[in-house]
């Protein structure tokens, strides 16, 4: 058994010291009322009430050793960062990056006992979480994600992750080769750098990843009427009020390219969900877990602690009943010698 205060030790031992310094001077100073034991009793009785409320504050507590379960279930997110998801053509003119967020959060939350991996791509590809088990890590991307520096923007491409999502596959693969793999690709499908789109690819890069999953999905953001894009700034600044224009100086548009993303999904042999709902996602992370079988990391030991706060409330609970009792009991007699 091990404590876990719920007060801070010096306050703990102050509520000691002083709760049982009044009883000690109750005890002394009615003495000479008390008639044998029955003064020690009350003392005993009292006494025993500091204590067990203080042993209560103390927190007794078991430590309690938990098992890191996973199961053999691997995810692995492609994120869509450039500045086209920044377009504001969401519910209430949200920017399509915020509906990826809450959407890898529901997904996470839908499997939480998979390994998971993250990679984004914008003017460059990126692994941003290797394989992994900590699913709050994950959380902690996408409350974190945002667009690329609008100033370092080159343009994109659907095919430009690809490579690094097959690489990242295939090593999961050789490490693993009992586990189930899972891709979900979040993107608008806007091409802005004159690659070709995935349709016009024979023999590429995303034809590959089709052998190293199990499935998966392809994640649609925007709309055809779309929306403009704040610019990102330099240096953490964030979201500007200014927003991108376009080569003649108005306003730039982006609205999401359908046919590009429905070539990816067709190629990956992955269905297409276009502004996904709660309701489909959670139940596409059931079927990722449908066929999953749950084993236990052999990583550090991770202790909870129960608390046995109970046992002392319970004692207290008992001390106090009998307090009352002598209480009733003494002014019954009062009332009884008064009556006389």
């Amino acid at each position: 058994m091990t404590f876990q205060p719920l007060l801070s030790p010096v306050v703990l031992g102050l509520f000691l010291v002083v709760g049982l310094a009044l009883v000690t001077w109750a005890f002394v100073r009615g003495r000479r009322d008390a008639r044998g034991s029955r003064g020690l009793l009350t003392l005993l009785r009292r006494g025993g009430m500091v204590l067990l409320l203080g042993l209560a504050f103390a927190g007794p507590a078991i430590a309690v050793e938990q098992e890191d379960v996973v199961s053999n279930v691997e995810i692995i997110f492609a994120v869509d960062r450039t500045g086209s998801m920044a377009a504001e053509d969401g519910p209430g003119g949200a920017p399509r990056l915020e509906a990826v967020r809450r959407d890898i959060r529901t997904l996470v939350e839908a499997s939480s006992s998979a390994r998971f991996a993250v990679v984004t791509w914008d003017s460059s590809t990126r692994v941003e979480l290797p394989v992994t088990t900590d699913s709050s890590a994950v959380v902690n991307f996408a409350d974190n994600l945002h667009q690329e520096v609008s100033e370092f923007s080159t343009g994109s491409s659907l095919e430009r992750p690809a490579t690094v999502v097959h690489d990242l596959l295939q090593g999961a693969a050789e490490a693993r080769p009992q586990n189930l793999r899972y891709l979900v690709v979040f993107s608008d499908g806007e091409a802005t750098d004159g690659m070709m789109p995935p349709q016009a690819s024979e023999g590429g890069a995303w034809s590959e990843v089709f052998d190293l999953v199990d499935g998966g999905a392809v994640l649609g953001y925007g709309t055809p009427e779309g929306g403009p894009m704040r610019i990102y700034g330099v240096g953490g600044t964030g979201a500007t009020d200014e927003y991108m224009t376009d080569d003649g100086g108005q306003t730039a548009i982006s609205s999401i390219d359908e046919a590009s993303l429905q070539a990816l999904a067709s190629e990956l042999g992955m269905p297409l969900l276009l502004n996904p709902t709660e309701v489909q996602l959670q139940a596409l992370g059931g079927e990722f877990m449908d066929g999953a079988n749950t084993v236990i990391e052999g990583r550090p030991t991770v202790f909870t602690y129960s608390y046995l706060t109970w046992i002392p409330a319970l004692g207290l609970a008992l001390l106090v009943c009998w307090e009352i009792a002598v209480f009733t009991r003494a002014v019954v007699r009062l009332r009884r010698t008064r009556a006389l």
